[in-house]
């Protein structure tokens, strides 16, 4: 049954869509809450609401439903990871580069036993080319022996999980009439109870077995650092993140905030003159849908700065200008 409630109180207004279900109230239900909330518009008694360039300016555009989409991925990838309890391999691609990984253990072992083979191995390298040996060779090599050990020795727990994700980000505005700053808030929750009907293909996908289109696109070079700006390497993998496994009870929950505050300039009654006066508009919207969300191709992004990747940058310039490094992994 879809009940629907509104109500209007001078400078704010909300309206507000729900189902109702009978005991023992467990299934997740659609809603919709909508609010806008305003200070009065300049030289009027502030009793009604105005549908000016403030307002014009709180209503969600294409580029912020875009960013919710993106939004709502990363919650939908947390809550896969926490209904498979963090397993997760890649076993695809350490067999695909097994000939690298053995010429890696191979030549370690060579170090340890001689010390002419530790010097020429190791000791005449730049520290450019051994640390990327490190971060894209051992670190993945040992990370998918772990990965695979923890997915082959733990059991499935079937229960409820919820995951979120957010960001905030600020806009200007100026025209002839109208200065803002335009804050965006946008959030999302994915919620399920996750079961596994398959345990063999389960095992597989948790493994990275039976993505090839993951595989291949962590064997092309410097797939890495195309992830950075469209993490196409997390997509692929949540085509198959799923396989094996059922939803149940799956909804998403989405929030959407912007308030617009600064200053429109109007007419003075008193004088006739053009001034300028302050003035803030708020809207909100929270909706909830049913069902697990599908992956959705994540847009492209200006990557963030953090140590690793100044240092990984550095050490590939480095090495290009020197020598081109081989067997770069990406993940």
């Amino acid at each position: 049954m879809t009940r629907f409630a509104s109500g209007t109180d001078g400078l704010r207004s909300w309206n507000r869509t729900w189902e109702v279900q009978r005991a023992p109230f467990v299934e997740p239900l659609p809603f919709q809450f909508v609010a806008r909330n305003e200070t009065a518009y300049p030289y009027t008694d502030g009793t009604y609401q105005v549908n000016d360039e403030a307002y014009m300016l709180t209503v969600p555009t294409s580029t912020d439903n875009s960013r919710l989409n993106n939004v709502i991925t990363n919650a939908r990838n947390r809550a896969v990871s926490r209904m498979k309890e963090g397993r997760g391999a890649a076993l695809g691609l350490t067999l695909l580069d097994w000939r690298s990984s053995h010429n890696l253990l191979a030549n370690a072992f060579k170090a340890l036993a001689s010390k002419a083979a530790r010097k020429t191995l190791y000791y005449k390298k730049r520290s450019s080319a051994l640390y990327l040996e490190g971060v894209f060779g051992w670190l993945p090599l040992m990370q998918d022996v772990h990965d695979a050990f923890e997915t082959l020795s733990e059991a499935h727990r079937s229960s409820p999980v919820r995951a979120k994700n957010s960001i905030v980000y600020s806009t200007k505005s100026n025209s002839t009439n109208g200065r803002f700053t335009v804050q965006t808030e946008l959030g999302a929750m994915v919620g399920a109870q996750g079961r596994m009907h398959n345990p063999n293909l389960a095992l597989l996908s948790d493994l990275g077995l039976i993505n090839p289109l993951a595989v291949a696109w962590d064997k092309v070079p410097y797939s890495f650092v195309v992830n950075w700006f469209i993490p196409i390497g997390s997509y692929l993998n949540s085509l198959t993140d799923l396989v094996g496994y059922t939803t149940e009870r799956a909804f998403v929950t989405t929030h959407v905030r912007k308030t617009a505050a600064g200053a429109v300039r109007v007419q003075d009654p008193d004088t006739g003159k053009l001034v300028w006066r302050d003035r803030t508009v708020r809207h909100v919207r929270v909706k909830r849908t049913l069902g697990f969300p599908a992956p959705s191709f994540p847009p492209f992004q200006l990557p963030t700065a953090d140590l690793f990747k100044i240092l990984v940058s550095f050490s590939l310039l480095n090495e290009n200008l020197n020598s081109a490094p081989r067997n770069i992994r990406g993940r």
